[in-house]
């Protein structure tokens, strides 16, 4: 019975969302910023708000990979869509992806089938 109870409450304190793949390769939607879902406004000032409109993780079994984030800034003067997107290598790590773009990196944590980002203070969740 013991044994039952320990075994109960060790799956019930495992932050895994879901089973990890052998391969973090996959597309990956962006689900969550900040713990809500997309849209979301990520600045507001003055001159108006610029918000997370979705976005889309895309690691590729040859070891590159694609992000993209797509923003809308609303000004006084009108709604301005834009698309931010990232080129280039990816590695594995642990739990860690590493993203390279030419001289730069960046990285995200690998949770089951999330990939999960601190962007400037904003959590951004990726999942498959």
């Amino acid at each position: 019975m013991m044994a039952a109870v320990a075994i109960v409450a060790a799956l019930a304190c495992n932050d895994t969302v879901a089973p990890t793949p052998a391969t973090p390769a996959g597309a990956y939607p962006l689900r969550g910023i900040n713990g809500n879902p997309p849209p979301q406004i990520v600045f507001a000032g003055a001159q108006g708000t610029t918000s997370i409109v979705g976005g889309l993780v895309t690691l590729r079994t040859n070891g590159t990979f694609r992000d993209s984030t797509d923003l809308e800034t609303v000004t006084a003067t009108g709604v301005e869509r834009s698309i931010d997107v990232g080129n280039g290598t990816w590695r594995l790590s642990n739990d860690t992806v590493f993203f390279r773009v030419q001289q730069s990196e960046y990285f995200m944590l690998r949770n089951g089938v999330e990939l999960i980002q601190d962007f400037e203070g904003i959590e951004l969740i990726y999942r498959r």
